[in-house]
């Protein structure tokens, strides 16, 4: 993510269990160690980042580079992670979940988590969701299931399955 007031790029290395502040003026990379494999991510209002990982929400602040757990994961961390997230016009962060496996199946989901940390479950039976954006007006969000090669749309207020379009 681009933080405008900075200038800096924020972005995340999962293998190495990363948050990273990349500086283009300096060239300089600055990184904090996650306590959890991390998906995504997403700046909190007031400063600070929220990070969907392996084993639940954490809230991090910069300011004493800590990370402090919100809840846990609603799955095995064996065998599922969080995938890509973005936050929508009103500041909750959609995040998709895939199996760790290789099965293939489609079994991940695309969710929301509200200002109360809740999970809502936005629409089922997706494999490995990535590119998560929203329509100018903000009324329609739009995902790629990148295994099926299908960018999919749905009312942004709708839930699972009745309302999502291929």
């Amino acid at each position: 993510l681009w933080s405008v007031d900075q200038q800096a790029l924020y972005w995340v290395d999962i293998e190495r269990k990363t948050l990273n502040r990349f500086d283009p003026a300096t060239g300089r990379n600055e990184y904090w160690m996650v306590p959890a494999t991390p998906g995504c991510f997403n700046f909190r209002e007031g400063g600070g980042v929220v990070l969907a990982t392996n084993q639940g929400f954490f809230d991090f602040d910069f300011a004493t580079s800590r990370f402090e757990k919100i809840c846990d994961a609603p799955f095995d961390p064996a065998a599922w992670r969080f995938n890509d997230g973005k936050a929508d016009p009103d500041g909750r962060l959609w995040f998709g979940t895939m199996d760790k496996t290789g099965s293939g199946e489609p079994i991940g989901a695309l969710y929301r988590l509200d200002a109360e940390n809740a999970m809502v479950q936005m629409r089922g039976s997706v494999r490995v969701p990535n590119a998560i954006c929203f329509a100018p007006d903000g009324g329609t969000a739009y995902f790629a299931d990148t295994n099926t090669g299908v960018l999919e749309s749905m009312a942004r207020g709708g839930r699972t399955g009745s309302d999502a379009t291929r």
